[in-house]
C-alpha cells in the first residue's frame, strides 16, 4: 500500500466532503418527497414506516455530519480528532473520539479485589 502525501490526502478528503454534501442534498430532496407523499391525501402509516421515515433522516443527518467530518480532516490535518467538530449524531461524532492508548485504563465494569 503506498502512502499518499498530505496534499493528496487532503485533496482527497476535500473532493470527498464536496461528493458527500452532494449526496447529502440528493438524499434531502427525497426524503422531503417521500415526506410529501406520505402525507398526502391522508395516508395512515403503520408504526414500520414511521421508523423507515425516521431512518431517512438519520442518513441525511449523518450524511450532514460526514461532510463537516471530511472537510475538518481536509483543512485541519494537524488537529486533535474530535477537536471543535460540530456534529448532530453520537455515531458519528465518535468517528474522531480518541481511541485509548496502551496505557490507558479500560474500564470493563469488572471489580477488582485486593
Amino acid at each position: 500500500m503506498m502512502n499518499a502525501s498530505p496534499t493528496t490526502t487532503q485533496g482527497a478528503l476535500l473532493r470527498m466532503s464536496g461528493l458527500l454534501a452532494e449526496i447529502t442534498d440528493d438524499m434531502t430532496h427525497v426524503a422531503q418527497l417521500v415526506s410529501e407523499l406520505s402525507t398526502q391525501d391522508a395516508v395512515t402509516l403503520s408504526s414500520a414506516q414511521i421508523t423507515d421515515l425516521q431512518t431517512l433522516d438519520r442518513i441525511c443527518q449523518s450524511l450532514r455530519d460526514l461532510v463537516v467530518i471530511t472537510e475538518s480532516l481536509a483543512t485541519a490535518p494537524g488537529a486533535r480528532p474530535g477537536q471543535a467538530v460540530d456534529v448532530q449524531l453520537a455515531t458519528t461524532r465518535s468517528i474522531l473520539a480518541p481511541e485509548p492508548g496502551p496505557d490507558d485504563d479500560i474500564v470493563t465494569g469488572s471489580i477488582e479485589l485486593f
